[in-house]
């Protein structure tokens, strides 16, 4: 239910901020420079992302157990692993086989009521030993579901979609391509980045030559974006001529016009 809805908020967002000209009025639009110095930022890790996202998008931890076992919900295989001695984090999401499109970014263990600073996907990803804690009795791992946090590509591209965000992050290029590119119709100078909430949103515009030119690690997304790609002058001017006609002459005249062959 709450991806749902984080869903139909992000489509809203989008189509206030993409139908109105003066929702825009209110933001600042910042361009590649600042979008390349947040990427920077986000590849810090989880936290940063988080802090980035802002603090309504802080996760509640889910309440703990006694007993001498580690705990599991979500998207697991087995929701019970018995604690063996200086067993480690890796150890028990090994055992406890969660699947390979586990949303890592949105997953997190427990203990006594607070969420530990464990980055799952530096420690699975990356082999970043670091977060491999040993795991007590009692502690609880979620493991999220890969649409618990998602980014979303709409506008002038083939395929509009959204797009789970597994890691935390995804690069522009490989979002787009997710939505099988941009159409004829949009316009390759005029790609926005939409980030935050629907009161104070950060507003990027970003061109197809900074995708082309840039590395992908210097274009980075993070859940709740809102990717819109422009349409081209002239397929506005084509949409509106086309819906302009009909209401100038009537559907008759325009149907008539177009079978009268010449006679």
């Amino acid at each position: 239910m709450k991806t749902i809805l984080a869903k139909s908020s992000a489509f809203l967002l989008a189509l206030c901020l993409v139908s109105c000209s003066t929702c825009y009025d209110k933001n600042v639009v910042y361009g590649a420079d600042e979008f390349v110095l947040d990427s920077y930022q986000i590849q810090e890790g989880k936290w940063a992302i988080i802090d980035m996202m802002g603090s309504e998008n802080q996760e509640e931890a889910v309440s703990t157990q006694s007993g001498s076992s580690v705990y599991l919900i979500g998207s697991v295989e087995k929701p019970e692993i018995t604690l063996k001695k200086s067993m480690t984090l890796f150890d028990v999401l090994a055992e406890a086989k969660i699947p390979t499109n586990a949303n890592l970014f949105k997953s997190y263990i427990a203990r006594r009521g607070k969420i530990l600073p464990i980055d799952f996907y530096r420690l699975l990803c990356r082999g970043d030993m670091s977060q491999n804690i040993e795991v007590e009795k009692g502690d609880k791992i979620y493991i999220a579901d890969p649409y618990a946090a998602t980014i979303l590509v709409m506008g002038e591209v083939v395929s509009p979609r959204v797009i789970p965000a597994i890691h935390g992050f995804l690069p522009l290029r490989e979002a787009i391509a997710k939505a099988k590119g941009i159409a004829y119709t949009g316009d390759l100078s005029y790609i926005q980045v939409i980030r935050g909430g629907v009161a104070q949103p950060k507003i990027y515009l970003l061109s197809w030559e900074h995708i082309l030119r840039l590395p992908n690690t210097s274009l980075l997304l993070i859940p709740g974006d809102i990717v819109y790609v422009a349409s081209t002058p002239i397929t506005e001017w084509n949409r509106f001529f086309s819906q302009l006609i009909p209401n100038l002459f009537g559907g008759e005249v325009v149907v008539k016009g177009v079978d009268a062959n010449c006679n």
